[in-house]
């Protein structure tokens, strides 16, 4: 076998393995940013506001940054809203039970 074969082979070889690292790393570095950016959603009923006035889900440590939301009986959404640091922020939306826009409209 002549090195003119094996060397092309060996430089395509070295590309796709280069190529492959870095597609390996471009998903991690993009799931890593999706965790970053997914936020919980929890029911209103997991949480509880702490004597510092903040909101923590039930039994947890450090405050929730998240959305918590209320549902009517029906299942429908109710309310909902952000919180940031166990803070509310935003506004508060409403619904009702039919799912047509209470506040704000």
């Amino acid at each position: 076998m002549s090195d003119s074969k094996a060397m092309p082979l060996w430089r395509e070889l070295t590309f796709m393995v280069g190529m492959l690292l870095v597609a390996c790393e471009r998903s991690e570095i993009e799931r890593i940013q999706n965790e970053k950016t997914k936020q919980a959603t929890v029911d209103y009923n997991d949480l509880e506001f702490g004597t510092d006035g903040l909101w923590r889900k039930v039994g947890a440590a450090k405050p929730f940054t998240g959305t918590a939301t209320r549902k009517h009986p029906n299942g429908k959404l109710d309310w909902q809203t952000h919180l940031e640091g166990g803070r509310p922020t935003g506004r508060i939306r409403e619904w009702d039970p039919d799912g047509n826009p209470i506040w704000p409209k």
